[in-house]
């Protein structure tokens, strides 16, 4: 399930990009930047959530089912680190033929990710005390 989630997150970041998609889109740095901002929060805040459900969080392994989230978040994120940069990729693939409408909405894609990492980041570093092996 993993990898076929990972395998259909690059070909949904390449049809996001789609020109027939875009006509109706107005991605820009403000909505770049604010998803860069609310992606570690949203990391952080889940794995805060998680920590009230359960007394220790168990390391990501890539064999358990990632859609646990309240209960297995590191397996969550794990999966998902893999998953939105195939999404990035995805949407950089189709970049040459989309124009700038096409370029920020990659960039978006890229955000996503980064927001993404610079929260695991964090939040690991807050909750390392309660990371236990898988």
């Amino acid at each position: 399930m993993n990898v076929g989630a990972i395998a259909l997150a690059v070909w949904t970041g390449y049809l996001r990009t789609a020109p027939e998609k875009l006509a109706h889109a107005n991605p820009d740095a403000l909505f770049c930047l604010v998803t860069l901002i609310t992606m570690p929060l949203f990391v952080v805040g889940t794995l805060w959530q998680a920590t009230k459900r359960c007394d220790s969080l168990r390391r990501a392994s890539f064999v358990r089912f990632p859609l646990n989230l309240w209960y297995d978040p590191l397996e969550f994120f794990f999966v998902g680190t893999f998953t939105t940069l195939a999404m990035a990729i995805g949407a950089t693939l189709r970049l040459p033929a989309s124009g700038t409408v096409g370029y920020w909405m990659s960039a978006f894609f890229w955000c996503i990710f980064a927001g993404w990492i610079i929260g695991q980041l964090v939040g690991y570093a807050i909750y390392r005390d309660r990371i236990t092996s898988a």
